[in-house]
């Protein structure tokens, strides 16, 4: 069994300053950054991706048709096939640009994330 000195113990305990606003959160607070980051989610995949659009229609649903986290049994699971039917970039959400050369002379492609698609903090 570890022994630790009690002088020692007000140093496990980290200062409220030192922790991000969400590890103290309500469950509430929580539940509320979930909605509002899924939501965006959601309606990224929705405007920029063809293969979620023709999905979440096929579902009946669009990003509005969320509004909590029980309406997440609506929308459509991704599945091994959808992965498979867009290999190797169909389900990118951001625009696929050219990247530097490598030393045998191939260029890769590399999503980049635009700055205006960045998502909610």
């Amino acid at each position: 069994m570890i022994q630790i000195p009690l002088r020692k113990l007000d140093r496990l305990t980290p200062d409220q300053a030192d922790l991000d606003r969400f590890e103290t959160a309500s469950r509430d607070d929580i539940r509320a950054l979930q909605r509002e980051r899924l939501a965006w989610t959601l309606r990224h995949a929705y405007d920029n991706v063809p293969h979620y659009r023709a999905r979440f229609d096929a579902a009946g649903v669009t990003p509005d048709s969320f509004k909590d986290l029980s309406d997440l049994a609506k929308f459509p699971f991704t599945i091994k096939t959808d992965l498979r039917d867009n290999y190797p970039f169909g389900m990118f959400a951001v625009p696929a640009t050219p990247s530097a050369t490598s030393t045998l002379g191939r260029t890769w492609l590399r999503a980049r994330s635009a700055p205006q698609a960045a998502a909610p903090a």
